[in-house]
């Protein structure tokens, strides 16, 4: 189902007028490592623009604990813990960054964001011109970006959100 809002073409400030706002799903699968996630890189396209709208960085706060031993994975994969590693027993968990008492949490989250922040949204409103007739399209990149316990940057794959940008509705 798509993500929709209007142009801002009732509010010439434009703030405000898309707001479109998104959940996600994040699962941390490093087992001798929690993960935080910190914030969105997100890209627009718009197919027949003459100009896109800026990418841009918005906040997503969210910790994941370290998986679990023998945590099952997306397709049926399993994160084993121990086996043919040098100096640990099978069935142990090997030794990771995690402080102690940094145990608590769940390995996967359900969390939102702003996909359309007030600065794209005045963007698509000062700049309808170069934009198609709403209503149109507007693919938003959105990739996760993360720290792990270790001090790691990391990030996930991009996931593409379908927004219809519509005109507006004034009631």
């Amino acid at each position: 189902m798509p993500i929709s809002g209007g142009t801002g073409a009732e509010n010439p400030t434009g703030v405000g007028s898309i707001g479109a706002f998104s959940c996600f799903e994040a699962q941390n699968n490093l087992v001798t490592q929690a993960v935080r996630v910190d914030r969105a890189l997100i890209r627009y396209f718009v197919a027949g623009a003459s100009a896109q709208p800026p990418s841009t960085v918005t906040a997503a706060a969210a910790y994941l604990a370290a998986a679990q031993g023998n945590t099952s994975l997306p397709g049926g994969g399993i994160v084993t813990v121990g086996g043919n590693q040098p100096g640990v027993q099978p069935g142990s968990k090997p030794q990771g960054t995690l402080p102690s008492g940094a145990s608590g949490g769940a390995p996967r989250i359900t969390a939102g964001f702003n996909v359309v922040p007030s600065a794209v949204s005045e963007w698509i409103s000062a700049n309808r011109g170069l934009l198609p007739p709403p209503p149109f399209q507007m693919i938003a990149s959105v990739q996760l970006s993360a720290v792990t316990s270790a001090g790691d940057r990391i990030e996930t794959n991009e996931l593409p959100l379908n927004i219809i940008v519509s005109e507006d509705n004034i009631f």
